[in-house]
């Protein structure tokens, strides 16, 4: 079970992490951790890696609920701790956001398929 809410403005009580809060905490933890392992397989010594990341999202109106969240960009502000060349760290985290299923999921147009039940039911629309 993975308790989350939204903000009192979205309607929610802010009691817990956003869906966004967790979703971007996934993005940076990915890359962080390939960041971390790519480092390794590459023989590129970091001392440390602090990440932040940003969403600018967009609400539009919609027909039935109170808006569409529309993304608009990600910003990732990485700050690399290391003796390493900086072209070898540049190279590493370019690597690292290539490796990243995270990103690259954001990367490119994905197909989401949902199935609803209602009462254990599979609901069919005018059925």
């Amino acid at each position: 079970m993975l308790a989350t809410d939204e903000g009192k403005f979205q309607g929610g009580e802010d009691t817990a992490p956003t869906p966004l809060e967790f979703f971007l905490t996934g993005l940076v933890g990915c890359l962080m951790t390939q960041v971390r392992v790519f480092a390794k397989r590459l023989k590129i010594d970091i001392d440390d890696v602090k990440v932040s990341c940003h969403a600018k999202w967009e609400a539009l109106s919609d027909e039935v609920g109170p808006y569409q969240g529309r993304p608009v960009r990600f910003e990732i502000d990485m700050d690399v701790t290391s003796t390493a060349d900086p072209d070898r760290i540049a190279e590493l985290i370019s690597a690292a956001r290539r490796g990243c299923f995270v990103e690259q999921t954001l990367r490119q147009a994905n197909e989401i398929e949902h199935t609803l039940k209602i009462n254990g039911k599979k609901w069919q629309h005018g059925g």
